[in-house]
């Protein structure tokens, strides 16, 4: 059993979010022992996990709000965005419920060490996003502006009035938007572990898995079909019927997606032992991986099209018809009587730009395609004298058809402003999208990106003797994508920058690390019983059972990525667009030294990137020619130490007391994940670009935690 929280408390009551995450697991076992060569295992096994955002909680009905679908009250919200209520924005939550069963065989024969097995899941998923389910009311001062004789045109309105006297001026209240979902994964496996002689053993296996797409328990879901100018094809036959249009289709089955029968991993390694003294290994191994096509967003696009909803009412200062008495009444929730699909001209658009036809508005799921990464690995290991082992290592892989919000229907970029009432192609973004008869923010979660990544290992390890051991690992690595997937990670936008060519983003990863050095260590002081300068009595209690030990980490600055949504490639979508770069990317030298001296001392701003050395007058039609996350935070570094005092007392009981010391060097400028501290979101045109806050606005403490534990 678990549960984790991150909570981010907010100054008025009611208005935090957080994440949270809760598990329970239950797992059984069965071994059963036919001979000494050959073992059976047996596994069951029960996971139940509540994870995403979380919600200060206030029952509604204990101040009079009825049929509110949240457990906190409903925002009361005044102008300039002031809420006396609960929390409105967008709640992701999911709730995981999966039955395991495994069985694995273990069976020696001669020279060879058979394997295989398989497990089966059964999954069920309540999956979703709520956003002002607990309801909102709008109070702007509508009736406190005097009398009726003024009606609504006097100037003395004042909202907290209205509040307290329980008069919105609006409200409104969303039906949860919530997919229950079911899919039964497996996979099976044989491997083989061969000793071909005293100096050389080989591994080959192969795995087959299958990733059953979901199923909705109401058949929510749906497809695109880009054939033809584009239809959608779903899953519930009502909502095809409901919508009465040839771009909705009912063909598809209750899954929705295909599945990808093709998730085979074949596995293969090999450890050589070249020489005789048997100090020297070396390691080489490949194998294909495969991935579930579990996030959030994916299941998301399982929610049913039709559900209820709230209707609210218009209100007057003559009539007020809403009431904090009776928020939401029960009339006024009806059930869908639509397809719940958007099918009309879009708004603001010239119809004769879409041959005066609807156009379907969605969101939507894509390709099923397993994701799945080719990985391979080269190493030698050496052991020499003083306890000490050498290991050099090259690591790659090569990873495809991991996910992407995909904005499949981006118009082509064009150098003139865009303007939706125009005719010409150059200026109407919908006279350059892809396929007809979608609007052109439609969009679909596709597993269609791909990455690849190489490493350099050297570590070397001195194993514990003498009283003290250490690991210390340096790695140089590149992480290559082309994009930053379904969520904003660090400075990348979530959305690609061309959806036309995805080549377009490619680049170092939002991850990357070029270098890396890890460095751990523990050191036992050589007095007390059994040590080197052995005592005994209240020495051996005072300077006796002493242990020290730290990790330190040093490694490469998080890439950032300056961008602005949509200024000069005018395709009316948010596409991140990254300049020119038309000086140097970084102060340096004696200006950087100034810099970081004004910004700890005087309370300036500190600018990684010199003000002027991104353009913005770059070419028109185009992302500019700066790459994606070209820039870089500085290096980052992280001490943690510990110190522990053990004091024995008889041969078997003992006391321990520790001290452990995080963020020993309070890093701000370095820490190790800095790259969020610059300005650098949709900032490309602010004065800001580039700079952090100044040191006095951080918080960076030492964390000290203390232990003690008794053994006897």
């Amino acid at each position: 059993m678990a549960t984790n929280s991150r909570d981010n408390k907010s100054v008025l009551p009611l208005q935090q979010k957080d994440v949270t995450g809760n598990g329970r697991v239950f797992n059984f076992g069965w071994t059963h022992v036919f001979s000494p060569a050959l073992v059976n295992e047996l596994r069951l096994g029960y996971v139940r996990g509540v994870y995403g955002d979380s919600i200060e909680e206030s029952d509604p009905t204990a101040v009079g709000v009825s049929n509110s679908l949240l457990n906190t009250l409903p925002g009361l919200l005044l102008p300039n965005s002031l809420n006396f209520g609960g929390f409105t924005g967008s709640i992701l939550a999911t709730t995981q419920n999966t039955y395991q069963l495994a069985d694995n065989v273990s069976w020696v024969r001669g020279r060879h060490a058979l394997k295989f097995g398989f497990k089966i899941d059964e999954n069920r998923f309540r999956n979703g996003e709520r956003i002002d389910t607990n309801g909102r009311a709008n109070f702007n001062g509508l009736f406190s502006t005097g009398n009726s004789s003024i009606g609504t045109g006097g100037n003395r309105n004042n909202a907290v009035a209205d509040l307290l006297l329980g008069l919105p001026n609006s409200h409104s209240l969303t039906t949860p938007q919530l997919a229950h979902l079911q899919n039964r994964p497996w996979a099976t496996y044989i491997q083989d572990d061969w000793k071909v002689n005293n100096r050389v053993t080989v591994n080959a296996g192969l795995r087959y898995e299958y990733h059953q797409p979901f199923r909705e328990n109401l058949l929510g879901g749906s497809r695109v079909d880009l054939e033809n100018g584009g239809r959608l094809l779903v899953a519930d036959p009502v909502v095809a019927q409901l919508a009465n249009s040839p771009l909705v289709v009912y063909c598809t089955s209750p899954r929705v997606v295909d599945s990808d029968k093709n998730d085979f991993g074949p596995r293969i390694g090999v450890a050589i032992q070249p020489f005789k003294d048997g100090l020297t290994v070396i390691r080489a191994g490949y194998g294909i991986f495969m991935a579930d096509t579990s996030q959030f967003f994916h299941r998301q696009k399982y929610t049913p099209f039709r559900r209820g909803s709230f209707q609210g009412s218009l209100t007057s200062f003559q009539n007020p018809t809403i009431s904090l008495d009776n928020l939401f009444p029960s009339s006024q929730f009806t059930p869908t009587t639509g397809s719940g699909i958007s099918l009309a001209l879009p708004g603001g658009v010239n119809p004769a730009a879409v041959n005066n036809q609807p156009v379907l508005g969605i969101s939507s799921l894509g390709s099923y395609d397993t994701p799945q990464s080719q990985q391979w690995s080269v190493s030698l290991q050496r052991q020499f004298p003083w306890d000490m082992l050498v290991d050099l290592t090259y690591a790659g892989s090569v990873s495809k058809n991991l996910p992407l919000q995909w904005f499949f229907n981006q118009p082509t970029f064009s150098a003139t402003p865009a303007n939706l009432l125009s005719l010409d192609p150059a200026a109407q973004p919908y006279l350059r999208r892809q396929f007809a008869n979608f609007t052109i923010g439609s969009n679909i979660v596709a597993n269609v990106l791909s990455s690849n990544y190489n490493a350099g290992t050297a570590k070397v390890t001195k194993r514990f003797s003498q009283g003290y051991s250490f690991t210390s690992t340096y790695t140089w690595s590149k992480n290559i994508d082309q994009g930053a997937e379904i969520f904003t990670v660090f400075a990348n936008h979530a959305f690609i920058a061309n959806n036309l060519n995805f080549d377009d983003s490619k680049g170092v990863s939002a991850l990357d690390v070029p270098h890396r050095w890890v460095t751990n260590g523990i050191v036992e002081l050589p007095f007390g019983k059994g040590k080197r300068f052995n005592s005994g009595g209240l020495t051996d209690k005072l300077v006796g059972g002493w242990r020290f030990s730290g990790v330190l980490t040093v490694q490469s600055g998080l890439p950032i990525n300056p961008y602005i949504f949509n200024r000069l490639t005018n395709t009316g979508l948010s596409i991140p667009e990254r300049g020119d770069l038309v000086g140097p990317p970084y102060l340096s030298g004696d200006a950087w030294d100034a810099a970081v001296r004004a910004w700890e001392r005087d309370g300036a701003r500190l600018f990684l990137i010199p003000f002027g050395s991104i353009s913005l007058n770059y070419a028109p039609g185009t992302l500019g020619t700066i790459p994606r996350n070209f820039f870089r935070a500085p290096y980052g570094r992280l001490l943690n130490i510990s110190a522990a005092k053990v004091t024995r007392f008889g041969e078997t009981n003992s006391l321990e007391v520790r001290m452990d010391m995080f963020n020993v060097t309070r890093e701000v400028l370095h820490r190790l994940g800095s790259a969020t501290n610059y300005t650098h979101a949709n900032a490309l045109t602010s004065p800001l670009l580039g700079s952090m806050l100044p040191r006095s606005a951080f918080f960076a403490p030492h964390t000290i935690q203390l232990g003690v534990r008794f053994t006897f």
